[in-house]
């Protein structure tokens, strides 16, 4: 219960756009908690809204960590929504090489 009023209170400030607040949701998503299913797919976009939103857990990451911590899946998902926005043109394969944290960075540096 404690976890799904967590949820709920990023959730509120996620809305207000709290970039940070977005990053942790999404990682609720990753890894399917507070009432929450897993979603690589929309902890991906969780995960680049914080991003264009300037998030600085989300820029060490992503970026400057290159997604270690996260699966593969979750850095295929990555690729395929930056690919899908226009962002990125690279392979879909989880590897975060530098066209990937490229991309990764611009998002980043247009939201400063």
């Amino acid at each position: 219960q404690d976890e799904a009023e967590a949820v709920t209170w990023l959730r509120q400030a996620a809305d207000q756009g709290y970039a940070d607040a977005i990053w942790m949701l999404g990682q609720k998503y990753m890894r399917g908690g507070g009432g929450l299913p897993f979603d690589a797919a929309q902890a991906a976009q969780y995960f680049l809204d914080a991003l264009r939103n300037a998030s600085d857990l989300a820029h060490e990451a992503l970026v400057e960590d290159r997604a270690r911590d996260l699966t593969n899946v979750a850095r295929r998902e990555i690729q395929r929504a930056l690919r899908a926005a226009g962002d990125y043109s690279g392979l879909v394969d989880g590897l975060f090489d530098e066209e990937t944290v490229s991309a990764l960075q611009r998002l980043y540096e247009q939201s400063s």
